[in-house]
C-alpha cells in the first residue's frame, strides 16, 4: 500500500546507502496536503542516536516550497560514515521534525591509506583516491599564495578533520590518484605514550577524502628531560633550563618552552620562549624578577612542546621564594645612574594594601628620622595591582644627582614602602630599605671589523659592558641606515648568551642598494626604545650594479615560445635560496609580477628557461626580466626588453552555432587553438552576457579539464535570457579568468513568447485581512530556475523588487500560490497585481495578472474620555473595528503627536505603544496613563488603532489635548534603589525640535560637573514629544559608586553636556539593608552586650558604644554628647533616633517583613523600655488593657500609625542639637549610610578587632566580637552562657581557613569576597561545599539569603 507521506533515501538496502558518484545522498519525501511548506524548511541529515534536531551535519532547504520532492546531501565528511544516521524534516523556525527517515549507515567508497612504516625517523604512507574524486594539483606557474592543491596531512586522531593544525604535510602537486608521502616522527613525540594519530588526504576544499587507521608513536625523549641545576630559586634570580635531545631529533619553529604551575593546563602559561635558534643540547633562561603576581607556595615546572599544545616532556617540580621576612631589597650589585633597579618588597599578612600605597625614593640623611615624610620622593610608584608581594622598577635618571658630591663619594639613597590611608589623608612608613650608593655609569663598548665594507662582505661587531649591567636574552644589536628609527632596522640578532663582552657576525652585504649608503650597529636593552651604545658608521665602497649580469636568449619572442635567462653575480655577493627571478611587463611594480622562480642552488650564476609565451595577450606587448633578493623590493639586475612579434589573435578560434537563439534552445560552441599555444589547467569556456550589461560577472564555465587544443561543448542558455535585447558572447579564458584570449561572435535573443506563461488570481477585488490564490502555467520548454518567482506590485510600478513574493517550485510547469497581501494594503481603492519573473526583478516579467482592487473599509471609531487631559493621568479608550476587519494580536493602541502624521490613517514612523490587543477584540475598552506630552504649550496627540499584522496603518483615530506642563527639566519620581528602575517626568522648552537621536542618560558627575555618561543605560525619545514620564534601568551602577553623585541627562546631537539634568543625587543600594539591618534591629531590641548607658528621665537605656562609634565616625566626643542631650528628651524622640542610629531607617519596622522576626525574640513585655512592648503588640496583636493602649497613643502623638513624617522630625531635631548639619540624616541614611560604616569598621578605622577565631591550622581570623553576636545564634548563645573576658575561640566546624574568612566577610558586608584567597583556587570547590552547611553549625540569623547567594555565585562559577 502506498504511502501518503513519507521521507526515505534512495539505494536503501539493507539498513546500507549506497553514495552517488558525487558523494551525495538521494532523498526523496512526501508531505501531507494539509501541510504548508515554506522556503526555509529543512531536509537534514541528523546522528540518529541523538534526539535533539539542534546539530545537523549537512541539509537542503525546500527552496521551492513543495509538498513532495527529491534532494541531494552532499556527504563528503568522514566522521558520519562511522555513525547511524537519520534524514529529518524540520518545519520553518521549529525544532521538531515532522517526518523522519529509517536508521541507516553509508557505505564508503573505496579509498585507502596504508602506514607501511614508522621508525625512529619517520611514517611512510601509500594513499589512493577514489576513482569518481579528481584531485587538485599545481602546474608551478602562480605569483599567488593562496592554495590551489590537495594535501595528505598527519594530525592527531582527535583533531576535527577540518582543522589547519596538522603536525606535517605533502603536497599532491602533480593530482595523482596514488602516490607515497613520509612524515617526519619529531613532531609526534608526546609525554602522553599512548596518543593516536592519522594521515588524512585534505582537498582543496577542506574536506577530507580519506583517513587511515589509527596508530600510535612513542615518545623518544625522556619525560624529565629538561634540567635545572637546583630545586628552589629567590625572586630575582636568573633559571638555566638545559635539555639534551636524541640526535634523530629535530627543533622546528614551532618548539617552545614554558613556565607552568605544575598541575595546569597546557594552555595557561605563565611565561613561553621559542627554541627554534637552539641546538639539541643547549639551555636557555628565564628572570624570576618578571613573575610578581605567581603564587610563591605553589610548585612550579617546565614543559617542552614541539608542534602543538601537549607537552613531550617536562622538569622537575620547583618554587621560586620570595623574601623570607617583611620589608623591601633592593636588588643590584651596584646601583649604577642611567640604569634601572629593581626593589622588591613583602608586607604583612595582616596588613591589608591600598591602590594609594606607593614605594618612594628618598636622598638619604643619616641625621634624620627615617619615618620623616617631610622631604619630597625624588621618585614615586604607588601599589597599583594592591599585592602584598611584588616589585617595581625605578631608573635613576644623571638628574638625581646632588650638586657639590665628592666624586669618589658614592650618592646614598633610600626606599620606603609609605602606607596611604585615603579616608583620613594620613601617611606612615611601613618599611624602610637598607641606604645604598649609586656609581657612574661607566661605558658601553660597541666595535665592529671595519669601516668601510663592499657588497657581500660580512662584518663582525664586538660589545663590552660594565660588571654591574644585567644583561637579559632579549637585548639585541641592530643593523641600521645612519639616523633611521628603531622600527626601520634591518636586521637584528639577539645576546642570547647574556655575557658581558661578546662577537656576532653580520652578512651585512645583501642591505646595500646604492653607493654612499652609511650604516650603525646599535645595541638596545630588552623593550627599551633607546640604545645604550652605537658603533662607528660603516661606509659602502665598490658597489656597482653593473657587476650583476641578468642575460636573455633573445629579445623578440613569438605567443607560446620560451626564453632562457642567464644571471651572473659577483663573487662577493651572497645569493639566498629565496632570491628570486620574475617576468614582468615593462616598468610595472613589484606585487603585478606575472610569473616567478627561486634561484634556490644559490650559485653566483646559473640558466633558468621560462615559457612566458603564454603570458602574451596583445601584439607589441614588452616585457622585461627582473632579479630580486631576498626581502628586497628593488632589484639588482634587470634584462633587456623583450618585444612581442607575430601574435595574431585570428589564428584562435571560437565559433557558435547560431548567432541567433530562441528561448528554450540550445547552443554548439566550437574552440581551436594554435599549434604554438599549450592550453593549462584553468582554461575554460565562460558564456558572458554582452548587452545589456548588468555586471561583469560570468553566466556558465565549462573548463578544458582535457587540455584539448579543439574540441566543442554544448551550452544551455535558456535560464539566462530574461528579455529579447539581449546579447551574450563566449570567451576563452587563460588560468582561471585572468586573461582573455579569444570572444565568439555576439548571440542574439529573439522571440520571447509571453502568450504562452499564464497567471491569474481567483478574485478581482480583495477585503482588508483576505487571502487571493494565484494559477501560474508555464511552457514545456521553460526550464524552471531557483529564483522563478511571482511577486505582487502595485498596478504599473516600476520599483523592484515587489511588495512579498513566492518561488515557484522547481521541475513543475503549473500550480497554485497563496497570498496574504494584506500587509502591503495601504488604503482602500489601490490596486495590484501579480508578475511571474524569472531569476530577476531587472528584466521585463514573463507574465501579468489582472488587476485586483481594494475594497475600502467601512466603519471604525476610536476615542478617549476625557478628551482633555496632562501627563501622568489615566484615561479610558474604547474602540469598535470595521465589520470588514479581522483583529491580529499584534494589533496596538497608539499615541502621538498629530503634527508627525503625513496624511490621515498612516502611522508615522515615531510613536508610543500604550496597549496590545492580544484577545483580538473587535470591540472594546482599556485604561491608559498618559507618558507623554507637549512640553510647555498645549499640543493635540492622537490616539489611534494601530493594525501590526496586516496593513500596518491607522484603521481610526481620534485626537486628544494634552495640557501643558508648569517646568522645564527632569524631576525624578521614586527612591534611586540600584537594581529598581528610576522612574522621572521631564519637560523640554518648546523652541526645540525634539530628534531622533535624543536620549535620556544616566551621568556620573563630580564636583557638579559631568565627568561620563553610564553607556548602558540610555533611553531615546522615540515618540519625538516635549514632554513625557520615562524609566532607566540602574543595573549598570556599581557598588563602587556607592560615594559618586549622580544626574539623569537629556543628550542631543551626542554633545558631551545634557541639554536639561535633574538633581544630583546618590543611589542607594539593597543588598545589605534587609539582611543586616533586622539583625541591627534586634540588637537594640534584645538589650543583650550592652556596653554604655545613656540616662534618661524615665530610666537608664542600654546601648552598645561599638554601634555608636561607628555611626559617628569614630568620633568619642559624640557619648557626652549623647548623654547631655537625651538626659532631657522625651522617650518619643529617643527612641526613634535609636533605631535609626541602629538601622539607619526611619519607620523600620513598616518597612521590615515581620514575618522574619521570631516571636520569641518579641516577648519582651518584662523589658525595661514599655515601648516595645506596646509597639510590638500595636503591630501583632489586640491591646489586653485601656490603660496600655492610652499610654502608646500618647507616644505616638495620637497618630494611628508609626508616623515617618513626625519621626523624621525628632530625629532632624535631636541631629540639630548634637552639632550635624542637615544632610546628616541622608548620609547615614539606608543601606548606603549602613555599608559605608561596616567597612570602615571591616577596615578598623574605628576600632580594632577584639575577638580571634583560630582554625584548625592555628591561623587566627580577627573579628569584632560583636559582629559574631549581631549575625550568628551560635556565637550569641555561647557569650551568654560562658561569663569570662576570653579574647578568642577555637573552631570545631572542621571548615578551613578560606571558608571562614568567606563567612567572616558576609557577616560584615551580606556578600562574599571575590578577591578574597585567590590563590587558593584548588580549595575553592571545598570552601562551597563547607559553607552549603554552615546554617546547621553556625544558626545564621538570615541563613535563606545567605544560601540564596551562595547557590547564585556557584551558578555563575565564582567558586
Amino acid at each position: 500500500m502506498e504511502q501518503k507521506y513519507f521521507i526515505q533515501v534512495k539505494n536503501y538496502e539493507n539498513k546500507k546507502v549506497k553514495l552517488t558518484n558525487q558523494n551525495e545522498i538521494i532523498v526523496e519525501w512526501k508531505l501531507s496536503e494539509q501541510f504548508q511548506p515554506k522556503s526555509n524548511d529543512k531536509i537534514a541529515l541528523f546522528d540518529a542516536t541523538k534526539e535533539k534536531n539542534e546539530i545537523y551535519f549537512t541539509y537542503k532547504n525546500n527552496s521551492n516550497s513543495q509538498l513532495e520532492g527529491t534532494t541531494f546531501l552532499n556527504v563528503n565528511y568522514v566522521e558520519i560514515w562511522k555513525n547511524k544516521l537519520q534524514i529529518r524534516y524540520l518545519p520553518e523556525n521549529q525544532s521538531k521534525s515532522i517526518l523522519v527517515s529509517e536508521v541507516f549507515e553509508i557505505i564508503p567508497f573505496e579509498k585507502i591509506i596504508t602506514i607501511d612504516e614508522i621508525n625512529e625517523k619517520e611514517i611512510k604512507t601509500t594513499w589512493k583516491l577514489p576513482v569518481n574524486f579528481i584531485p587538485n594539483g599545481d602546474d608551478g606557474c602562480d605569483g599567488y599564495s593562496l592554495r590551489r592543491w590537495d594535501l595528505i596531512c598527519l594530525f592527531p586522531k582527535d583533531e576535527p578533520f577540518y582543522s589547519s593544525s596538522y603536525l606535517g604535510s605533502v603536497a599532491n602537486y602533480n593530482a595523482t590518484m596514488n602516490g607515497t608521502a613520509t612524515f617526519n616522527t619529531g613532531s609526534c613525540m608526546r609525554d602522553e605514550t599512548n596518543e593516536e594519530f592519522v594521515i588524512r588526504y585534505i582537498a582543496v576544499n577542506e574536506d577530507t577524502i580519506a583517513e587511515s587507521e589509527p596508530f600510535i608513536i612513542k615518545s623518544k625523549i625522556p619525560e624529565n628531560h629538561l634540567i635545572l641545576s637546583k630545586e628552589k630559586f629567590l625572586f630575582g634570580e636568573s633559571i638555566e633550563v638545559s635539555w639534551e635531545f636524541p640526535e634523530d631529533f629535530e627543533i622546528s619553529e614551532t618548539s617552545r618552552i614554558g613556565l607552568f604551575y605544575e598541575n595546569s593546563i597546557s594552555s595557561q602559561y605563565i611565561e613561553l620562549k621559542y627554541i627554534y635558534q637552539t641546538n639539541r643540547k643547549d639551555s636557555i633562561i628565564f628572570q624570576t624578577k618578571d613573575y610578581q603576581t605567581i603564587n610563591f607556595l605553589d610548585n612550579l615546572q617546565f614543559r617542552f612542546f614541539s608542534c602543538d599544545d601537549k607537552s613531550q616532556c617536562v622538569s622537575k617540580p620547583f618554587q621560586i621564594q620570595f623574601l623570607e621576612n617583611n620589608g623591601i631589597e633592593i636588588i643590584a650589585k651596584r646601583p649604577t645612574f642611567g640604569l634601572p633597579i629593581q626593589i622588591q618588597f613583602k608586607l604583612p599578612d595582616e596588613y591589608k594594601p591600598n591602590i594609594s600605597d606607593s614605594i618612594s625614593l628618598f636622598y638619604y640623611d643619616p641625621h634624620s628620622n627615617l619615618n620623616d615624610l617631610s622631604q619630597k620622593p625624588l621618585i614615586e610608584k604607588h601599589n597599583d595591582r594592591v599585592s602584598r608581594i611584588g616589585m617595581i622598577e625605578f631608573k635613576l635618571d644623571d638628574d638625581l644627582k646632588k650638586e657639590n658630591t665628592n666624586e669618589n663619594e658614592a650618592q646614598l639613597f633610600i626606599v620606603k614602602y609609605i602606607s596611604h590611608l585615603k579616608t583620613s589623608n594620613e601617611k606612615k612608613v611601613l618599611f624602610t630599605s637598607s641606604h645604598f650608593g649609586v656609581d657612574e655609569l661607566k661605558i658601553f663598548k660597541l666595535l665592529v671589523s671595519k669601516n668601510e665594507i663592499k657588497y657581500g662582505e660580512s662584518i663582525d661587531v664586538k660589545w663590552e659592558f660594565p660588571e654591574y649591567y644585567q644583561s637579559n636574552e632579549r637585548d639585541w644589536i641592530g643593523l641600521f641606515l645612519k639616523d633611521s628609527p628603531i622600527n626601520n632596522s634591518l636586521v637584528g640578532k639577539a645576546t642570547l648568551n647574556l655575557t658581558k663582552k661578546g662577537i656576532l657576525r653580520f652578512d651585512i652585504g645583501n642591505y646595500i642598494t646604492e653607493e654612499n649608503q652609511i650604516f650603525e650597529f646599535r645595541y638596545y636593552p630588552k623593550d627599551q626604545k633607546n640604545p645604550i651604545a652605537k658603533s662607528e658608521e660603516i661606509k659602502v665602497k665598490e658597489f656597482n650594479k653593473k657587476n650583476f649580469k641578468l642575460l636573455v636568449s633573445k629579445n623578440e619572442i613569438k605567443f607560446g615560445e620560451s626564453i632562457n635567462v642567464e644571471w651572473e653575480f659577483p663573487e662577493y655577493y651572497h645569493s639566498n635560496e629565496q632570491d628570486w627571478i620574475g617576468l614582468f611587463l615593462k616598468d610595472s611594480p613589484i606585487n603585478n609580477s606575472l610569473f616567478r622562480k627561486f634561484t634556490s642552488n644559490l650559485a653566483k650564476k646559473g640558466i633558468l628557461t621560462l615559457d612566458i609565451g603564454n603570458y602574451i595577450t596583445e601584439e607589441n606587448q614588452i616585457f622585461e626580466i627582473r632579479y630580486y633578493p631576498k626581502d628586497q623590493k628593488n632589484p639588482i639586475a634587470k634584462s633587456e626588453e623583450i618585444k612581442v612579434k607575430e601574435f595574431d589573435k585570428k589564428d584562435f578560434k571560437l565559433l557558435v552555432s547560431k548567432n541567433e537563439i530562441k528561448y528554450g534552445e540550445s547552443i554548439d560552441v566550437e574552440w581551436e587553438l594554435p599549434e604554438s599555444y599549450r592550453p593549462i589547467h584553468g582554461d575554460r569556456i565562460v558564456l558572458f552576457l554582452k548587452y545589456p550589461r548588468i555586471d561583469s560577472n560570468s553566466l556558465i564555465i565549462k573548463d578544458n579539464s582535457n587540455l584539448a587544443r579543439k574540441g566543442k561543448f554544448t551550452f544551455d542558455i535558456d535560464k539566462y535570457i530574461k528579455d529579447e535585447n539581449q546579447i551574450f558572447e563566449f570567451r576563452y579564458i587563460k588560468f582561471y579568468g585572468r586573461i582573455s584570449l579569444m570572444k565568439s561572435e555576439e548571440i542574439k535573443v529573439k522571440e520571447i513568447d509571453r502568450k504562452d506563461f499564464k497567471l491569474s488570481v481567483s478574485k478581482n477585488e480583495i477585503k482588508f485581512g483576505e487571502l487571493i490564490d494565484v494559477e501560474w502555467e508555464i511552457p514545456e520548454y521553460h526550464q524552471t530556475n531557483s529564483l522563478d518567482r511571482v511577486g505582487l506590485f502595485l498596478k504599473d510600478s516600476t520599483t523592484t523588487p515587489g511588495l512579498t513574493d513566492q518561488y515557484i517550485p522547481m521541475h513543475k510547469k503549473k500550480g497554485i500560490l497563496t497570498f496574504d497581501i494584506g500587509n502591503y494594503i495601504r488604503e482602500g481603492n489601490q490596486i495590484f497585481e501579480f508578475r511571474y519573473c524569472s531569476n530577476e526583478y531587472k528584466y521585463k516579467p514573463f507574465a501579468k495578472s489582472e488587476e485586483i482592487k481594494v475594497l475600502p473599509l467601512e466603519g471604525g471609531i476610536i476615542k478617549s474620555s476625557p478628551e482633555k487631559t496632562k501627563i501622568g493621568e489615566t484615561i479610558k479608550v474604547s474602540w469598535e473595528l470595521p465589520n470588514n476587519y479581522e483583529p491580529h494580536q499584534n494589533d496596538q493602541i497608539i499615541l502621538f503627536k498629530s503634527q508627525l502624521q503625513s496624511k490621515e490613517k498612516e502611522a508615522p514612523k515615531y510613536f508610543q505603544v500604550y496597549y496590545k490587543n492580544e484577545k483580538c477584540e473587535k470591540k472594546g475598552e482599556v485604561e491608559i496613563k498618559i507618558q507623554i506630552g507637549g512640553g510647555m504649550i498645549e499640543e493635540e496627540f492622537i490616539i489611534g488603532y494601530y493594525s501590526y499584522s496586516y496593513s500596518k496603518i491607522i484603521l481610526c483615530q481620534s485626537p486628544i489635548i494634552i495640557e501643558p506642563t508648569s517646568f522645564v527639566g527632569i524631576k525624578i519620581l521614586n527612591r534611586k534603589i540600584v537594581g529598581d528602575k528610576i522612574q522621572f517626568v521631564w519637560s523640554l522648552p518648546s523652541v526645540i525640535t525634539p530628534l531622533e537621536t535624543d536620549r535620556f542618560v544616566i551621568l556620573s558627575t563630580k564636583n557638579s560637573k559631568f565627568i561620563s555618561i553610564i553607556s548602558s543605560n540610555l533611553l531615546y525619545n522615540i515618540s519625538l514629544s516635549h514632554s513625557g514620564i520615562s524609566e532607566l534601568s540602574t543595573n549598570q551602577i556599581k557598588e563602587k559608586d556607592i560615594m559618586q553623585d549622580f544626574a539623569i541627562g537629556y543628550i542631543r546631537e551626542n554633545k558631551p553636556c545634557p541639554f536639561i539634568e535633574s538633581e544630583f543625587f546618590r543611589f542607594e543600594f539593597p543588598i545589605l539593608s534587609k539582611n543586616l539591618q533586622i539583625d541591627l534591629f534586634n540588637l537594640f531590641l534584645r538589650q543583650e552586650f550592652c556596653d554604655f548607658t545613656i540616662n534618661h528621665l524615665d530610666g537608664n537605656i542600654q546601648v552598645h558604644k561599638l554601634i555608636l562609634l561607628m555611626r559617628f565616625d569614630n568620633d568619642h566626643s559624640i557619648l557626652t554628647k549623647i548623654q547631655e542631650v537625651f538626659s532631657s528628651k522625651p522617650e518619643n524622640q529617643v527612641i526613634p533616633f535609636l533605631i535609626f542610629i541602629y538601622t539607619g531607617m526611619i519607620d523600620p519596622i513598616s518597612n521590615l517583613d515581620l514575618n522574619q522576626f521570631q516571636k520569641d525574640e518579641w516577648n519582651l513585655i518584662e523589658s525595661k523600655h514599655p515601648f516595645f512592648s506596646f509597639y510590638w503588640k500595636s503591630n501583632q496583636f489586640n491591646f489586653d488593657d485601656s490603660d496600655s493602649q492610652k499610654l502608646f497613643q500618647e507616644y505616638l502623638t495620637s497618630s494611628d500609625n508609626f508616623s515617618q513624617i513626625q519621626n523624621e522630625k525628632k530625629i532632624q531635631i535631636i541631629s540639630q542639637e548634637l552639632g550635624f548639619d542637615k544632610n546628616w540624616i541622608q548620609n547615614k541614611k539606608d543601606e548606603s549610610g549602613i555599608k559605608k560604616d561596616f567597612v570602615n569598621l571591616y577596615l578598623e578605622k574605628i576600632e580594632k578587632k577584639d575577638f580571634k577565631i583560630i582554625c584548625d591550622d592555628s591561623s587566627e581570623i580577627k573579628v569584632h566580637k560583636l559582629i559574631l553576636i549581631l549575625r550568628s545564634n551560635l556565637f550569641r548563645q555561647m557569650f551568654l552562657n560562658v561569663q569570662d573576658d576570653s579574647n578568642s575561640v577555637k573552631d570545631y566546624s572542621g571548615k578551613s581557613k578560606g571558608s571562614l574568612e568567606q563567612l567572616i566577610h558576609y557577616f560584615y558586608f551580606g556578600e562574599f569576597d571575590l578577591n578574597l584567597n585567590l590563590n587558593l583556587k584548588k580549595d575553592l570547590t571545598k570552601i562551597i561545599q563547607e559553607l552549603n552547611d554552615t546554617e546547621d553549625f553556625y544558626q545564621l540569623s538570615q541563613f535563606n539569603q545567605f544560601n540564596n547567594r551562595l547557590k547564585e555565585l556557584e551558578t555563575q562559577k565564582y567558586f
